[in-house]
């Protein structure tokens, strides 16, 4: 996992380098929850890079946390997820110029932990897992001021641990900042 965000923090790095060529580079944070067997929450920091006018490069570093109790026994679980891909924009798809609806596919890694517990006791059994991971969705970006916007967007989650697949929702809200001359509007 060291690897992996040592990759994210170059990708970063130049972004940064590159903002003065693209004229879009952002960040932001946002909450999110996933659904499944266990469903959890968390929260969502990347950034991205406009190529043009519709397509953006993506870096997105999610971690998660949940939890159940049944009668003395209790789980718990964390998800560390690292994903790269293209996110697609429709700029004045609508009549308001504002609202800006968006299309992502992300592939990355998932890594995530188990912990089975008696609720006063020790440790039963604990495990952890690494795995490819997916994420096709999309959502609408709302231009809230020239270097601000809102983010909402739901997603279909695709990973594959211990040899058995698992497709969970995603949903998520946020805000994000734009470092370019431009603003959050790319030209």
């Amino acid at each position: 996992m060291k690897g992996v965000s040592l990759v994210f923090c170059a990708v970063v790095l130049f972004c940064t380098s590159a903002s003065a060529q693209a004229g879009l580079l952002d960040a932001g944070v946002a909450y999110s929850h996933k659904t499944g067997g266990g469903p959890a929450n968390g929260f969502v920091g990347g950034g991205e890079l406009g190529l043009n006018k519709y397509v953006r490069l993506v870096g997105e570093i999610s971690p998660y946390w949940g939890g159940t109790t049944v009668t003395t026994i209790k789980t718990n679980s964390n998800e560390q997820d690292y994903m790269f891909g293209g996110r697609f924009v429709i700029p004045y798809a609508f009549r308001n110029p504002k609202l800006v609806p968006y299309g992502q596919l992300l592939y990355g890694v998932a890594r995530q932990s188990v912990t089975v517990k008696n609720v006063n006791g020790p440790d039963i059994s604990s495990d952890s897992s690494t795995a490819w991971a997916w994420d096709l969705g999309g959502g609408m970006e709302y231009l809230y001021r020239p270097k601000w916007k809102l983010r909402g967007g739901i997603s279909l989650w695709k990973t594959h641990f211990v040899d058995q697949s698992q497709a969970n929702a995603k949903f998520g809200v946020g805000i994000v900042y734009c470092f370019g001359k431009e603003g959050c509007r790319a030209k």
